[in-house]
């Protein structure tokens, strides 16, 4: 959804980000998702990791999948392609993939190959040429790189790319915060901004934010089977004292703020002011804080007698 639908086919992604943000584990687990289409995957390990510890560090994930190893997904050390001297042998990456004709490279760690290239310029010229030639045999090019996303020095670098994703692991306080951002997607509408994004065993999950996802100003009727409710028609409470107070009801497309001491019935109000457009055939959500969805019905029920929720989000 961020990338609006995906990597474009023969895109070169670079995914930048500093250590433990999920870099390799993003990478692979957009490999593993092609392999298992049947599509054939090329992993280039970093200098710094060998073959072996880079699969182990896999197989904690549900994503991972042993049998495919050595099938449909091949792994191989970047430094055989790396002479003792000499700039790093790009066309033997391409001649790998032409053999195995994989639809996914990983080449995990760019950040070693920086350091190996003494020459800036030869890197980024390496980054061109894989992404050029690979891109003509619509080979999606992962790279990661630890680096700050928005790091001005790698900009000449990243030019090359077709699609730079950030990950961020910002500390607040005692706690830290996952995000990622797509910085730059060619060819495709994009979600801007941070969303966020948490690690767990079966992978990473990514939370696009809601104001992003809204691709047209807010109105009740979505869809043709949602009926659509007159700006010029207020949101009513269903309590007539209440909507004669508020001049009919509440203005559409406006915020407001219910305020009180505990058990005043701000959340009951609340409850009311939803389940009043339910009536309407308005769908509505609450999002609650302290009260689970079934503790939210309980007390619905206790003040009022059971009212259907079906368009009701809890």
């Amino acid at each position: 959804m961020v990338l609006g639908g995906g990597l474009p086919k023969g895109a070169l992604a670079v995914i930048l980000g500093p250590p433990g943000s999920g870099k390799t584990t993003l990478a692979c687990q957009i490999a593993f998702a092609a392999a298992q289409r049947g599509e054939k995957v090329l992993f280039l390990t970093a200098l710094s990791e060998p073959t072996a510890k880079f699969l182990a560090h896999l197989r904690p994930y549900s994503f991972f999948a042993e049998d495919l190893v050595g099938h449909t997904v091949h792994v191989f050390s970047i430094q055989q392609f790396i002479p003792q001297e000499g700039p790093i042998m790009g066309q033997a990456i391409v001649a790998e993939v032409r053999r195995l004709q994989a639809s996914v490279v990983v080449l995990d760690g760019f950040q070693g190959l920086r350091d190996h290239e003494t020459d800036f310029v030869a890197a980024r010229h390496l980054l061109y040429d894989l992404g050029t030639q690979l891109s003509l045999f619509g080979t999606i090019t992962l790279v990661t790189a630890e680096a700050d996303p928005r790091d001005a020095t790698l900009f000449p670098e990243m030019t090359t790319a077709d699609v730079l994703i950030g990950l961020y692991n910002t500390l607040l306080g005692v706690h830290t915060h996952r995000s990622l951002e797509v910085l730059k997607l060619r060819g495709k509408a994009l979600l801007a901004g941070l969303h966020g994004l948490t690690i767990n065993e079966s992978g990473i999950h990514v939370f696009p934010r809601l104001e992003t996802r809204l691709r047209r100003p807010f109105t009740v009727g979505w869809d043709k089977k949602t009926p659509s409710a007159s700006p010029a028609k207020r949101a009513t409470f269903g309590l007539p004292e209440l909507d004669t107070l508020l001049g009919g009801g509440l203005t559409r497309y406006t915020g407001t703020v219910l305020t009180g001491n505990p058990g005043t019935g701000k959340t009951l109000l609340a409850l009311q002011f939803l389940l009043a457009g339910v009536a309407e055939g308005e769908p509505g959500m609450f999002l609650g804080f302290r009260e689970t969805a079934d503790q939210l019905i309980q007390s619905r029920r206790t003040s009022r007698g059971s009212s259907s929720c079906s368009t009701l989000c809890l």
